[in-house]
């Protein structure tokens, strides 16, 4: 040992600053306050963590039932009538380790950017069944929908979707996003403009076979909108084997 005065220095030091820590954590180590519904616990650091070890899976789960995280608070305790029900996924993590994703000191979480929720880290059995987590949304573009969530989202980003109307057919006044007059049966990957009584299927043919157009069965490779001109246009387009075009 090249110099064992410093030792002796150091020594006494070090065992003071880990005896404090041991008697005081809150003051001594703490990274800040706890968040709301763990305040309660302020001051009592050992309850969740373990000396030199952190926050084991095990601590958390003594209070949280893991099938009842998003349903009930810590040890089963009901929420408050007006405060949202989660479903529940916990139980479904791939790993059970809490500390991985959930920061709990709000100074801690300021300096430290908190996870980002991975749906890769759930079982594959429960992350293709997006029901099972989330409720479908009640506006007009869903209500009807009877095909499943990816054919339009992602489930590593769900705004923005896949999905733009503009690239099949756009809305104007007298054609208004009506999504069951053309997607009869809920599947949106399917339509027809069969739905609306000015488009029958007698009055389609007897307009396309005088106009002298045979194949009119996919109606937007020609009509992206209500314009005739564009549908013309998109006719000449395809006759002469280019792409068809959409307005703006």
């Amino acid at each position: 040992m090249k110099n064992p005065w410093m030792w002796l220095g150091l020594v006494p030091g070090i065992a003071t600053w880990a005896a404090l820590v041991c008697l005081f954590p809150a003051t001594m180590a703490s990274p800040g306050g706890l968040r709301q519904g763990h305040q309660d616990l302020t001051g009592d650091c050992l309850k969740c963590h373990k000396p030199f070890q952190g926050a084991p899976r095990e601590n958390c789960v003594a209070c949280h039932q893991v099938d009842k995280i998003g349903l009930a608070a810590a040890q089963g305790k009901a929420f408050a009538a007006t405060r949202p029900r989660k479903a529940p996924f916990h139980q479904h993590l791939q790993e059970q380790d809490c500390v991985a994703c959930h920061l709990e000191h709000r100074d801690l979480a300021v300096n430290v950017a908190e996870p980002q929720f991975n749906h890769q880290l759930v079982n594959v059995a429960v992350s293709g069944d997006c029901s099972k987590c989330h409720q479908t949304p009640k506006d007009v573009a869903h209500r009807w929908i009877a095909t499943d969530c990816d054919g339009c989202h992602t489930n590593t980003e769900w705004v923005p979707a896949t999905c733009d109307h503009r690239e099949t057919f756009r809305f104007d006044s007298h054609h208004k996003p009506k999504c069951r007059i053309c997607h009869s049966d809920g599947d949106y990957s399917k339509s027809t403009c069969y739905g609306c009584h000015e488009h029958s299927a007698a009055k389609v043919e007897r307009k396309h076979i005088r106009a002298g157009i045979r194949d009119f069965q996919k109606c937007t490779e020609c009509h992206g909108s209500a314009s005739t001109h564009e549908a013309k246009r998109n006719l000449r387009l395809q006759k002469g084997g280019g792409p068809i075009r959409r307005n703006d």
